[in-house]
């Protein structure tokens, strides 16, 4: 199912002004306008980004078996791939990483982001996987 850009507008748009949700605004921007697999998307981290030359590098994955499993690959070699920044993308994930800024200090020793994750709880913990896929079945 491939949603409109409307409909990724009035997405975004819900999660940004819902408190319970606001958190999901961010992975739901990359995954609409990226066409990211869950585990791709969680398995970004700010080494994945380049803001001067404006890509994002997709080279890792972060998937749950019975634990969460971190790889250091992605489900196949065409699955490497580095995608063009759009300025919209590059204004969030700013925005992501002064927040993440934000929370390390004030988490200090407690938050726990030791891989440099993009999307992370804000004490540093990441996503499970199923948290994400739960929150966006299929209608």
């Amino acid at each position: 199912m491939f949603l409109t850009e409307n409909e990724i507008s009035d997405l975004i748009h819900f999660l940004n002004n819902d408190e319970q949700f606001r958190c999901l605004a961010p992975i739901a921007f990359i995954c609409a306008y990226y066409g990211l697999r869950r585990s791709e998307l969680l398995g970004l981290t700010w080494k994945s980004i380049d803001f001067a030359k404006q890509l994002i590098t997709i080279e890792r994955t972060v998937v749950r078996v019975r634990t969460i499993h971190e790889s250091d690959e992605t489900k196949s070699e065409n699955s490497n791939r580095s995608l063009a920044l759009i300025p919209m993308a590059k204004r969030m994930l700013e925005t992501v990483k002064d927040e993440q800024e934000q929370a390390k200090s004030f988490y200090g020793k407690e938050y726990t982001n030791k891989k440099d994750y993009i999307f992370t709880w804000d004490d540093g913990r990441a996503y499970d996987p199923d948290y994400i896929s739960k929150h966006f079945k299929r209608p």
